[in-house]
């Protein structure tokens, strides 16, 4: 596999990942932050992207580079399987229905 992004570029980008924490968002911060209505994710060659849609009908883009994307990653299956709603391949544990559905 052809690499498209090089060892110092990789570095910076975990370097930053480590280093540039944001600081959660409130809605007292962000009065106006528009509500997502759904999320369409997708993995690449270079990061992971989400579009999001609002209840406006706006739709936003977001790239994630693979640094970063990683993390998110390992942080949603490390969380998912302490909470039990990921089993131990990742895969989502679904609560069983109501005898009557």
């Amino acid at each position: 596999m052809k690499r498209i992004f090089g060892r110092s570029e990789i570095e910076a980008w975990e370097r930053a990942l480590r280093t540039n924490l944001p600081q959660p968002i409130t809605d007292e911060e962000v009065p106006g932050m528009p509500e997502v209505e759904s999320v369409l994710a997708i993995v690449m060659t270079v990061g992971i992207g989400f579009r999001m849609k609002t209840r406006g009908g706006d739709e936003i883009d977001v790239m994630l580079n693979p640094v970063v994307a990683r993390a998110m990653a390992a942080g949603v299956l490390k969380h998912g399987q302490e909470e039990g709603w990921l089993n131990e391949r990742g895969e989502v544990i679904s609560p069983p229905l109501p005898r009557d559905h």
